[in-house]
């Protein structure tokens, strides 16, 4: 798996299509980056960081990968075509074959939901691991029992001293500013890596509440069950923007203002 190299046909952060992992979908990445992104936030965003952790997730900080199954230098999670970001389908839909609980079909329309074209699943040798699924059977017990994980918490810290010890970007120089989003790199790569681990084992307690609810006639209350839960941090921008919102509709002069 390399980068293409730039011609007629290609933009210059083109990678190749694999040819192991061939299905590609813009299933969640189009909700995350429904743009094309800057060269800048490919190549150092993405192909240096968030890309590396989340190989380093999938292989090492949750384990639903073999070593060899993501290549080390450009893990076939994702692809970038055109600019445009795309989840790598046939890359990380195995986690259902190897997740307790799940299924292929489960996890692929977890992340496509009931799309027409979502292509048939054909199980190839090595997909089962029965060793790997041990190690996640203990995982997914953890994550349906434990209170904390530090390692999240961590990510947060990191985000909130970025923002705290923040120069003024406008008196640095074009060197200083290059080091400074280098500097990043480590930790997008230590976010992503547990990143994979919240994002995936998210998954376990909905299927197993989804069966239980099944099991008495109750399969259509467990959004009304999920959304009780609090203190989702996605949602945080929500309530701001929604206190923003009241605090305008309150104001005649802010009202006027957004009208103008």
């Amino acid at each position: 798996m390399t980068a293409t190299a730039w011609n007629e046909d290609h933009w210059i952060t083109d990678w190749q299509v694999s040819e192991r992992y061939p299905v590609y979908t813009r299933a969640n990445a189009g909700e995350v980056l429904p743009d094309p992104s800057s060269p800048l936030n490919v190549t150092l965003v993405w192909n240096k960081g968030l890309n590396v952790g989340w190989r380093l997730g999938n292989v090492e900080t949750l384990g639903t990968h073999r070593e060899d199954e993501l290549d080390e230098s450009w893990p076939e999670n994702i692809g970038n075509f055109a600019g445009y970001h795309y989840v790598c389908l046939s890359a990380i839909q195995i986690i259902g074959a190897r997740l307790p609980g799940l299924t292929v079909d489960t996890f692929n329309r977890s992340w496509v939901g009931d799309h027409p074209d979502l292509p048939v699943y054909e199980p190839k040798d090595g997909d089962v691991d029965p060793g790997l699924t041990d190690a996640l059977a203990a995982k997914s017990a953890w994550a349906m029992s434990t209170t904390a994980y530090p390692e999240v918490e961590e990510t947060k810290a990191r985000a909130e001293a970025a923002r705290a010890n923040r120069p003024v970007l406008a008196e640095l120089s074009d060197e200083e500013l290059v080091a400074r989003a280098r500097s990043f790199v480590p930790d997008l790569v230590f976010d992503y890596a547990h990143h994979v681990v919240t994002t995936v084992l998210a998954m376990v307690g909905p299927v197993v509440a989804g069966e239980l609810l099944a099991g008495i006639g109750e399969q259509d209350s467990l959004g009304v069950l999920l959304s009780g839960i609090g203190d989702i941090d996605s949602a945080a921008p929500s309530f701001a923007i929604w206190r923003l919102g009241r605090a305008v509709h309150a104001s005649p002069a802010l009202t006027a203002a957004f009208d103008q």
